[in-house]
């Protein structure tokens, strides 16, 4: 009985490593692999588009970035005098990611793009022109408001305000989903302070912000319009 346990034992490191042969070999011809970075599947392609306001009017000087969903950057793009941008990229086994670069002199510590258009392929296209739909540009805002004078009891922040951003995703050039400066409703709740400074959003610039305070005994409602880059208000709540 010892000789046929001892011969049992002798097999299994065989079995095991017959076992992880046949995985790796599976692993190589499904595609699997330890590495998750993305792998290009499709070259030369020509990306062309344009940048638009909310009107249709193009816009000028706009830096376009087009990357994967793993923020591999595929090409950087300027638009020209009529809004149009083109160029040529490859183009990875994720998504594809088209963006407008912020104005890093309005928001330097802000790292991610107010517009992101996300396309998904069923076959990824090479040696291809790809035509971006029209990448919708607003001008934004960072606004916050430090409010004072707070009698000590728990309060809400409530913010009505058109977002200042626009993220749209196609699948096949169909799109799937919208949210592009649309009417966003905030609500914050606050603990009792006498002084407290509420998050900043961002704003559609010359738009307007409805700020409605509340409390157990009182309510205080302000109205501001939106028209510089960064905005600061203030506001008593007594």
């Amino acid at each position: 009985m010892k000789e046929k346990k001892t011969g049992v034992c002798r097999k299994i490191p065989k079995y095991i490593l017959f076992v992880l042969i046949s995985f790796n070999l599976t692993s190589c011809f499904l595609g699997f692999s330890d590495d998750d970075d993305p792998i290009i599947v499709g070259t030369d392609n020509t990306y062309r588009g344009i940048v638009v306001d909310t009107n249709g009017n193009p816009l000028v000087g706009k830096t376009v970035i087009l990357k994967s969903s793993y923020d591999q950057i595929i090409a950087e793009l300027i638009t020209d005098e009529n809004g149009r941008f083109e160029g040529l990229g490859d183009i990875y086994d994720t998504d594809l990611e088209v963006e407008i670069k912020n104005d890093e002199e309005d928001f330097p510590n802000v790292d991610i793009n107010f517009v992101n258009y996300n396309l998904r392929y069923t076959e990824y296209p090479s040696e291809q022109i790809i035509e971006i739909q029209p990448l919708i540009y607003r001008p934004i805002s960072s606004f916050s408001i430090d409010i004072t004078g707070n009698t000590g009891e728990n309060y809400v922040a409530e913010f009505q305000f058109t977002e200042g951003s626009c993220h749209k995703g196609f699948e096949d050039d169909i799109e799937v989903y919208s949210l592009c400066y649309e009417d966003e409703n905030r609500i914050f709740n606050l603990p009792s302070a006498t002084e407290l400074f509420v998050k900043t959003v961002y704003v559609v610039r010359g738009s307007t912000i409805l700020v409605t305070l509340t409390n157990d005994e009182s309510t205080l409602t302000e109205t501001y319009l939106v028209d510089e880059i960064n905005q600061e208000e203030s506001v008593v709540f007594e």
